[in-house]
């Protein structure tokens, strides 16, 4: 979902959808809590348990959707030179905007963990069925997502056309 909501903004509108973005997120998970921090992040065990834990996850990560993103973004924006998102990039993957992400998702699962659940996570994460898991995850997610994007889409349509036969829309 994650990915959804990253890759269907512009790189122009983002300041303005990232504020809509968090009250959906809020909105679904029930929750106000949690709060963008760019603070630095102390080097203490647990800041490191979860860039280990974030490190296991394989491929269910940030990385991966910032990439996306960025791709996204150079394929839809024809105003910009490749050198620009290659630039973007390397910031984001290794310059000041890297660090700053990464201390707003260290501050965020500081928020959400105590340490013992980053302990039992990290079980979780390194044994078979957390590598499935981390594996897998972003697939049923998409997929999951798509198809219930499809039925909604469908139903509608459906529900349009009943409501027009009834008069009660135009």
């Amino acid at each position: 979902m994650l990915l959804f909501g990253l890759c269907s903004f512009t790189v122009n509108s983002f300041a303005q959808s990232d504020t809509a973005t968090i009250a959906t997120f809020q909105k679904i998970f029930g929750t106000t809590q949690f709060k963008v921090d760019t603070t630095a992040v102390p080097e203490d065990s647990l800041t490191q348990k979860i860039r280990l834990l974030r490190k296991v996850r394989g491929p269910l990560n940030m990385d991966i959707v910032i990439k996306n993103f960025i791709q996204g973004q150079e394929e839809n924006d024809k105003t910009h030179p490749k050198e620009y998102f290659d630039r973007l990039l390397e910031e984001c993957q290794n310059g000041n905007a890297h660090r700053l992400i990464e201390n707003v998702l260290i501050n965020l699962y500081k928020q959400c963990f105590t340490e013992q659940e980053l302990d039992q996570l990290l079980l979780f994460y390194k044994s078979s069925a957390g590598q499935k898991m981390s594996k897998d995850f972003m697939l049923l997610s998409f997929t999951g997502a798509t198809a219930a994007q499809r039925i909604i889409k469908t139903t509608a349509g459906n529900l349009d056309q009943e409501m027009r036969a009834e008069g009660k829309i135009k």
